[in-house]
């Protein structure tokens, strides 16, 4: 996996999100933390640096391609991936103090959900609803950060645990829809676990930690889906037992798919566990 990510890094010091795409934040973020993660930092390590110090706006987001709009849902990932490196220290700084002034647009309750709509996190796009994946990076890259206390994490926690399906777990963003009971997923559900990762004591959460972390992982096809739930196990102290090595199964293949450079980086990040838990040791 590693020599496949080295081999498949863009001119730019970026990575696309397959080979001969262009470089988008996501996948640069996660390979730069799976080349630190792995102590193959190096030259390829600091051409990764530079294209994410490069997409981060005056205000303090990272544009999600070098075309995209300045400040992206994947700023967190950036945030992370730097501060793996030991790079960008008033890059991150500045990223953190634009997610804090932001958040996701609050919703008016009616009949077609049941949720708090006053609660905000973060969203995918700019003034828009909050959903549960962007503001599990932005909760874990604020607690990386040392920012884990600030209020806006402290919301943003509910508005997770508001959301949590019936029977544990999170679908994107709703449980409940025009009467009916979402499904949770289990990729989704990992990030917003690693997001709580200090709040196992919760009893709300006990229902979505057996979901995820103690359901069979290996009815996942997905690659990254696997990754995510093994995170998402490290970062709760619980052993891995067999899902590496199912991790990596089904990698080959996904390589050829739209999501390639996700895939093998955190199929990377996986394999540097134990000691590395959480995207903050």
């Amino acid at each position: 996996m590693l020599d496949w990510l080295l081999q498949n890094q863009n001119s730019d010091g970026g990575w696309g999100y397959a080979p001969g795409r262009r470089s988008s934040l996501e996948p640069t973020a996660l390979a730069a933390l799976a080349l630190a993660g792995c102590d193959a930092r190096g030259e390829p390590g600091r051409r990764a640096v530079s294209w994410i110090l490069a997409r981060e706006s005056p205000e303090g987001g990272f544009a999600a391609t070098e075309r995209g709009p300045q400040g992206s849902w994947a700023s967190p990932l950036a945030v992370l991936a730097l501060r793996r490196a030991g790079a960008g220290a008033e890059a991150r700084g500045r990223a953190l103090d634009w997610l804090l002034k932001i958040g996701g647009e609050t919703l008016d309750l009616d009949d077609s959900n049941e949720l708090n709509g006053s609660l905000r996190g973060w969203s995918w796009y700019p003034k828009t609803f909050s959903w549960i994946e962007p503001t599990a990076y932005a909760i874990i890259a604020l607690k990386a950060e040392g920012r884990g206390n600030h209020a806006r994490v402290e919301e943003a926690e509910r508005m997770l645990l508001d959301r949590v399906c019936v029977g544990g777990g999170w679908n994107y963003g709703n449980k409940r829809v025009l009467g009916e009971d979402l499904v949770p997923f289990p990729q989704v559900s990992a990030k917003a676990l690693i997001a709580l990762r200090d709040r196992k004591d919760r009893r709300e959460l006990g229902e979505s930690a057996r979901f995820v972390l103690e359901g069979d992982s290996r009815q996942y096809r997905s690659t990254v889906t696997r990754a995510w739930i093994a995170l998402a196990r490290a970062s709760w102290g619980r052993p891995l037992g067999d899902l590496a090595a199912a991790v990596r199964e089904n990698a080959r293949d996904d390589l050829e798919e739209g999501t390639a450079a996700v895939a093998a980086a955190l199929v990377l990040l996986v394999e540097a566990l134990p000691g590395y838990h959480g995207f903050d040791d």
